[in-house]
């Protein structure tokens, strides 16, 4: 197993990604039921609770070689969501606690930036999404 003590927050089975220039928002979605009982209270039933994530980067380097962390860039990413499974994610909060979720790739779109032909790097913004499965 991969060590896991160094500064990545977050992973994709077992891939590093970068943090340069990166968002990251964690959403809950809830299904529940509702009822009203017979003295007027209404109670709700949790039936299901998944998350989502999305995550995009800005300016994000095509090689992992040029950006500042040296960790996963524009072609670890795309490939990771070209596969078209199910993924490990692994998020790691600012206490040093890791949550490991099984999740979709919903989404993955990127968008050529800035492309410099002198020193050969090519700077995108990307986001992908990710569901809880």
């Amino acid at each position: 197993m991969p060590d896991f003590a160094g500064p990545a927050l977050v992973r994709l089975n077992d891939n590093d990604l970068t943090d340069q220039g990166r968002t990251f928002d964690e959403k809950r979605d809830e299904r529940a039921a509702e009822n009203v009982t017979a003295n007027g209270t209404i109670k709700k039933y949790i039936i299901a609770e998944k998350r989502t994530w999305d995550l995009s980067w800005s300016m994000l380097p095509q090689y992992a070689s040029d950006t500042y962390d040296e960790k996963g860039a524009r072609d670890m990413i795309k490939a990771l969501a070209m596969v078209g499974n199910t993924v490990t994610l692994r998020v790691r909060n600012s206490y040093g606690e890791e949550y490991i979720y099984t999740v979709w790739i919903q989404d993955y779109s990127e968008k050529i930036v800035r492309r410099d032909f002198v020193s050969n790097i090519f700077l995108y913004d990307v986001s992908i999404s990710l569901k809880e499965q």
